[in-house]
């Protein structure tokens, strides 16, 4: 970037330009045609029960759901896991093509969340930029409406927003002339904030991102999105990292935010308009973003979703979140590798080997009655009401009893 022909000089390359072509533009130059990719997910589920018996504790859990790195056509990326603990109950998969692993993590202990694996992301040769020039908006299905629904973060209705939106709609309502309108009215209205620090970052949305000015890939992908949505586009939210020149050390544990598009032929199309510049549009897919998940609703904006089921907890049930992804040059031969079907195969196994009263004991302590029967208090009021019950049906089998001999 920006493209130029390439000469070959014996075993090196030259790339010449005159200095008009580089107004207002940068260089960008990526060799190669796939990245392989490290990850490593860590979490803490914390202790949030201090009342149930050591007898009892194995089967009071909380609930942790967390997004698993995926494999995925448009970016060509291909992944596999070579540690994951605790093993998750359940494996699942939403409308948007997540995978989501569901552990039952003590509620009596803090318990590390830790999912390890590679993954290799190749170029994509089926994606054609130019195909995307032709595509109009057009009516859309029932399905498809969710992506361009308004919340607060993409607050579609606020008269800021629609007003914005409605300037840069390409006049012959050309969705791509339409998207780079938009991506190029982020740019210049938003600075990349270097001064945000990681403690108190916090999602503004799409009307304070405009409003200040500024903000982290976040306030660029919300605004982007709030512009589409807002002209009929449907548009949704990626989160992962990236990597290469495109890498923000600072926030490299939490990860980065960018955009997809939809074209009604094509599908979804990769925007990242926190790395884009007048002269470098980053449309389609490449080899510098690696995928965890992708947000089409509010819901879905979180990571971990933490559950428990004690009432008295407040607080957060989980801490110590870092999602840290960095290049491997080679993925090692020597680590036992999963796909997500062997890992979904070793799930199903490990429920199935459980006894059914285990399955049960967890079932009940799922409640909020269940966690007040296996406290200690509510242990010592089910002993006094069994007690109860048990000298009353003595006393009746007695009587029973006595009546029947009296009666011989």
């Amino acid at each position: 970037v920006p493209k130029k022909k390439i000469t070959a000089q014996g075993s090196e390359y030259s790339i010449a330009y005159k200095e008009g072509d580089l107004l207002g533009h940068h260089i960008r130059v990526l060799v190669g045609q796939h990245r392989q990719v490290h990850f490593i997910l860590k979490a803490t589920a914390r202790k949030t029960n201090f009342t149930t018996p050591n007898f009892l504790q194995e089967y009071v859990n909380n609930e942790v759901r967390v997004y698993l790195p995926l494999d995925d056509s448009i970016y060509n990326q291909k992944v596999l896991f070579s540690k994951v603990s605790p093993l998750p109950k359940k494996i699942e998969q939403d409308e948007d093509g997540n995978v989501i692993a569901v552990f039952d993590v003590s509620a009596t202990k803090d318990v590390p969340i830790y999912i390890e694996g590679y993954a290799t992301i190749s170029k994509n040769k089926k994606f054609n930029k130019e195909a995307l020039k032709k595509e109009k908006i057009s009516a859309l299905n029932s399905q498809m409406q969710k992506y361009i629904s308004g919340t607060r973060t993409w607050d579609i209705d606020n008269p800021v927003i629609k007003t914005k939106a409605s300037a840069l709609l390409s006049k012959d309502k050309n969705i791509y002339k339409t998207l780079v309108n938009d991506l190029n009215f982020v740019i210049k209205n938003l600075t990349y904030d270097e001064n945000i620090k990681i403690s108190t970052l916090q999602r503004k949305g799409a009307v304070k991102a405009l409003e200040d000015g500024k903000g982290v890939c976040m306030e660029y992908s919300d605004l982007l999105i709030a512009l589409l949505r807002a002209q009929g586009i449907p548009a949704r939210t990626v989160f992962g990292n990236t990597l290469g020149l495109l890498t923000d050390n600072k926030f490299q544990e939490l990860g980065h935010q960018w955009v997809e598009v939809y074209f009604n032929d094509l599908g979804w199309v990769p925007v990242d308009p926190t790395w884009s510049s007048p002269g470098d549009l980053l449309i389609g897919p490449d080899l510098d973003h690696f995928v965890h998940y992708k947000a089409g609703t509010l819901e879905q904006l979180n990571t971990l979703i933490c559950s428990t089921f004690d009432i008295t907890q407040s607080g957060e049930v989980c801490s110590d979140y870092s999602f840290v992804v960095k290049e491997a040059k080679v993925i090692p031969s020597d680590v036992n590798l999963m796909t997500l079907q062997d890992l979904s195969e070793s799930v199903t196994k490990n429920i199935s080997d459980k006894p059914i009263v285990d399955k049960y004991l967890t079932y009940i302590s799922r409640k909020s009655i269940g966690r007040v029967l296996f406290s200690v208090p509510g242990i010592f009021m089910l002993s006094i009401i069994a007690l109860v019950l048990f000298i009353f049906f003595t006393k009746l089998l007695w009587k029973i009893l006595k009546y029947m001999f009296q009666s011989m």
